[in-house]
């Protein structure tokens, strides 16, 4: 289908060059979990989040997945074949759909591009329309697939194409170019996925997984491991253009006003131990706050929460300006930003099996209306949907926005009494997964509670 204008491939040239026998095309970030081996693992029933046309469709795309020849020799150094590898091309056509050369940043300018001219740059790739097309299906065996795929065996690399320690230079260069040329199309907003003719696949079903997939990057859905995950892709794709969704405003905006109003409260207060009045004075704000909105605030809990908080920002290895800290819009104010970053956290609920994926389909859908939806996870692995009740995992961009916190109870409140559900959701911060801090119950601790 791409075979005229295959140069314009955006590894093609010096890259695919290099890489003759197994070129690693590193899978830009907007498609990520988007891949035809994540799509059959998933439970046929979880794709009714997209549409109740799809179950059917993925049932029937995972017999096909699993009838696959995965013995024989792998197709790039001739040992024992094992995985199915997908070769997925990706092309970039401007606004007058002429396609774009994607020439990595070190040798399409020197010296580098000054910070106002690599900002147009990146603007002008966003106005890019890109495709991703599956060309065909080959056998690899685990060694090529991971060094493929995850470009994670460069020296396997070398060797499967043949490339003499005397070209190792030359090779280091090709490295920095193909990590490039990811960051360049993941700046590109705007995906198609093409899926060609596979070998055993009729059309109808692979003009119905083509759509489906499509259907998914359009709803800002993918499959994340066990898990079918919604990511706000402003919040988490394109951060160098400043972009943000609307929760996350609202949520990075409360949080300043509320370290605003505590840091007022220190200044006042002629005390050496500020790290412990900030502990006192932040505790009582968004405590006060979230219980006035009816969330029940577990006390002991939270408290440790806030010092364990503090206690990460006060390490130097946490004050070294990230990537994800670069993407805050005000990243002079830095304390600020960094509780932000540092404060992550979700409501869990836990639903009946048979109404899983139709209330997490009814909570993404009232959560978008709000502008509340950031993120938010199901399982999806075949296997893992057994149990009686299932969690649904819904995140918040910090633990320390009451309204915005609030806001998102109620609305998961209004979706679960419509099924008729009652009970008890809970908010796990982030850290508290990290840290292992569980309850005197040995469950995993919560710091709020909302009663629906």
């Amino acid at each position: 289908m791409y075979t005229k204008i295959k140069n314009f491939e955006a590894y093609s040239s010096n890259v695919g060059e290099s890489f003759p026998k197994l070129c690693p095309r590193l899978v830009p970030f907007p498609l990520w979990g988007l891949s035809l081996a994540d799509l059959a693992k998933m439970e046929p029933r979880v794709a009714s989040v997209v549409s109740e046309r799809y179950p059917a469709l993925v049932e029937k795309f995972g017999k096909y997945w699993m009838s696959l020849n995965r013995s024989g020799k792998c197709e790039a150094c001739g040992g024992e074949g094992k995985e199915i590898d997908e070769e997925w091309l990706y092309f970039v056509f401007n606004k007058r759909g002429k396609p774009v050369e994607i020439i990595p940043l070190e040798t399409e300018t020197l010296p580098p591009p000054e910070p106002e001219d690599l900002y147009k740059i990146i603007m002008r790739r966003k106005s890019y329309r890109g495709v991703a097309y599956l060309e065909n299906l080959k056998l690899l065996c685990s060694k090529c697939y991971f060094a493929k795929r995850f470009f994670g065996d460069f020296e396997w690399l070398r060797i499967v194409n043949g490339i003499g320690s005397a070209d190792e230079k030359k090779y280091d260069i090709v490295q920095l170019e193909v990590h490039d040329i990811q960051s360049q199309l993941s700046d590109v907003e705007k995906w198609r996925i093409r899926i060609g003719r596979l070998p055993g696949l009729d059309d109808e079903t692979r003009k119905g997984v083509e759509k489906l997939l499509n259907d998914m990057y359009g709803s800002e859905l993918m499959i994340m491991g066990s898990y079918l995950c919604y990511f706000s892709r402003a919040d988490w794709l394109y951060p160098s253009s400043g972009a943000e969704s609307k929760a996350k405003r609202l949520s990075r905006r409360e949080v300043y006003a509320v370290v605003a109003k505590v840091d007022e409260k220190v200044r006042r207060r002629r005390y050496k131990h500020k790290k412990k009045l900030w502990t006192e004075f932040l505790t009582e704000m968004v405590k006060n706050r979230l219980k006035a909105e009816g969330i029940h605030v577990l006390d002991d809990e939270f408290t440790l929460f806030v010092r364990l908080l503090l206690d990460k920002i006060e390490k130097p290895e946490d004050w070294e300006v990230s990537a994800a800290l670069e993407s805050e819009p005000d990243v002079e104010r830095f304390f600020e930003a960094l509780l932000v970053l540092k404060s992550r956290g979700k409501w869990i609920v836990n639903v009946p099996n048979s109404l899983y994926e139709k209330v997490f389909r009814k909570m993404l859908e009232s959560l978008k209306r709000a502008g509340l939806a950031h993120q938010a996870c199901i399982l999806c692995k075949k296997g893992k949907l057994v149990k009686n009740e299932l969690p649904i995992y819904v995140y918040a961009p910090s633990s320390l926005a009451p309204s915005y916190i609030s806001s998102v109870a109620k609305v998961l409140k209004t979706v679960l009494n419509r099924f008729g559900l009652t009970g008890t959701m809970y908010y796990e911060p982030d850290i508290f997964s990290d840290e292992d801090v569980r309850s005197e119950k040995g469950r995993k601790a919560s710091i709020y509670e909302y009663s629906y």
